[in-house]
């Protein structure tokens, strides 16, 4: 039977792994390199300032005016064409889907369904309900 200083001794080593992982590697290079892209920070900062102005607005029943959801239309464009953002959430997409495998091979070998993670294909319980607890 496996001790938990086991596991997370394992744990750890895993984590170098995903860490010495190309992936890995890319998703930092491309975090690094948006940290110097004032272009795609501005971006960012533009997008996510008139996403929550417009959540406000919604929020208290106040109309979004048409030049708001144009501002909007505009920025969604640079940051849809900023070569940078692009490069960013590929790596992003990349490293969560490697992270995904190794935790989807955890869970295939342990063989114990705990209702945390629903079978590939499989309904999710109603109303987030846990199998466990009813």
């Amino acid at each position: 039977m496996a001790t938990t200083d086991e596991i997370l001794t394992a744990a750890k080593k895993l984590g170098e792994l995903l860490a010495d992982h190309d992936a890995a590697k890319k998703f930092s290079d491309a975090v690094k390199k948006l940290s110097n892209d004032i272009d795609a920070q501005r971006a960012v900062t533009d997008y996510e300032r008139t996403m929550q102005t417009l959540a406000q607005k919604q929020a208290t029943g106040q109309p979004i005016e048409v030049a708001e959801k144009h501002k909007l239309q505009e920025l969604q464009q640079v940051m849809a064409t900023n070569l940078t953002l692009g490069q960013v959430q590929q790596a992003q997409m990349d490293y969560l889907d490697l992270k995904r495998k190794a935790f989807e091979a955890i869970e295939a070998e342990t063989d114990i369904d705990d209702g945390a993670t629903p079978e590939p294909g499989a309904a999710a319980p109603a109303g987030g309900a846990s199998p466990i607890i009813t």
